[in-house]
């Protein structure tokens, strides 16, 4: 199509992508507002059964009005192409910002999680099933808020366009009864809503796999690893989440999106500062700068120079008896209870005690946790100095280190 063109009353000034729909970015001449017009190519208009289910998002998607999901303006035709016309967004789809916002902390990501949960809480409540819940159907602005798009599959009480409408999906997010051909309910939303939040927290798809037969063989037949979540610093609270929503068998699957919103909900609130990054690119940073030995909690930080302990509980309970511990992962010392200054103020706070690693993190013990958890060695990593501390490792690296070797990162006051 040669731009500018014209659509009723909308001007088509730049074509943004599709495939058997076209989208552009658009002008409504009569309220002078930048809107998308996305419609069916002629090829796709001339099919019945894509007419219809272009109509019925058209239907549904005007009828879901909701902050996290996309606003629908109109729907027309045009010599016979069907248009429908859409809310222009700016920023990115929730695929490509994952991609390029590895350092992006905890706390944000559980954000946009937790606004993509109450828009399918939403959409279940209008008794739709949305059944295409991915990456690229989520958009997140420059400021964070998402938008829930595309019900070009969706399922509603009435009306049944497809008996396999996973085919038409995209497979790493399908639920396994919809693999299986069993009717759809909202807990298939459920289900590709975990395998979303999976790949939220870690940064990696839950299904590893690169044909549709192979990935639903995998979902038919073999548990989502845990591992990569607790390697990636994941809190237990957010995995049972992620776990109850990516059971196997709907019964015993979180039964609603409500439920798994308010829990999202419950954490956030609950942990008003939590800010680590979570898998990343980007190296340790501090307050926008680069992790220094000079620092001292940069210091203790970063792997280097010790900065690894053991989880309290288990440091209470040998305090009485020892004042150095052997562990596989590195011998630790005895940290005594005492005071800290804190604050702009120099304020004094009781510091309870803890145990600290005795020396840096080598590379020989940092290459035995990425052969066993198979995540990738650092940048210009020296294979041939296995006693010498390990450099170029990011925050997120350190938290899964730490995890795997069963301790934690310091807090601010340690």
């Amino acid at each position: 199509m040669k731009l500018p063109a014209r659509i009723n009353k909308y001007e088509l000034q730049d074509f943004l992508g599709g495939g058997m729909s076209e989208v552009y970015r658009s002008r409504d001449t009569v309220l002078g507002r930048t809107v998308a017009v996305k419609l069916l190519t002629p090829q796709a208009a001339r099919d019945a059964d894509t007419r219809a289910r272009f109509l019925l998002e058209a239907q549904v998607s005007s009828s879901v009005v909701h902050e996290n999901i996309i606003t629908t303006y109109d729907y027309g035709e045009e010599d016979g192409i069907p248009y429908l016309v859409l809310e222009f967004l700016t920023g990115r789809t929730l695929k490509d910002f994952l991609a390029e916002e590895a350092g992006l902390s905890l706390r944000k990501r559980v954000s946009i999680a937790l606004q993509v949960a109450r828009a399918l809480e939403y959409v279940h409540s209008r008794k739709f099933v949305h059944r295409d819940v991915k990456p690229d159907n989520i958009h997140v602005d420059p400021h964070g808020r998402v938008k829930l798009m595309d019900f070009g599959i969706v399922k509603t009480e009435d009306v049944t366009l497809t008996q396999a409408g996973f085919a038409l999906g995209t497979p790493h997010y399908v639920a396994p009864e919809l693999v299986m051909g069993q009717p759809v309910t909202p807990l298939v939303d459920v289900y590709s809503y975990g395998v979303l939040l999976y790949e939220i927290l870690t940064g990696r798809r839950a299904i590893q796999a690169d044909t549709v037969e192979r990935i639903f063989y995998l979902i038919l037949h073999e548990p989502i690893p845990i591992e990569p979540l607790t390697a990636a610093g994941v809190p237990d609270r957010l995995i049972e989440i992620v776990r109850g929503s990516i059971e196997r068998d709907p019964a015993k699957r979180t039964q609603s999106m409500g439920e798994i919103a308010a829990d999202l909900e419950d954490w956030l609130h609950e942990n008003p500062t939590q800010a680590n990054p979570l898998p990343g690119k980007r190296r340790v940073q501090l307050d926008g700068r680069m992790l220094g030995g000079a620092v001292a909690l940069a210091a203790v930080m970063a792997l280097g120079l010790g900065y690894l302990l053991v989880n309290s509980g288990k440091a209470e309970a040998r305090l009485e008896q020892h004042q150095r511990i052997e562990d596989a992962a590195g011998d630790m010392v005895l940290i005594p209870a005492g005071e800290a200054r804190f604050g702009s103020e120099g304020n004094r706070v009781a510091v309870p005690a803890f145990y600290l690693d005795l020396t840096e993190v080598t590379n020989e013990e940092y290459g035995e946790f990425c052969r066993a958890t198979g995540r990738a060695l650092p940048k210009d990593f020296p294979a041939d100095q296995p006693g010498f501390p390990v450099v170029n490792v990011t925050f997120a690296d350190a938290q899964a280190f730490a995890s795997w070797a069963k301790k934690r990162l310091p807090t601010a006051l340690e």
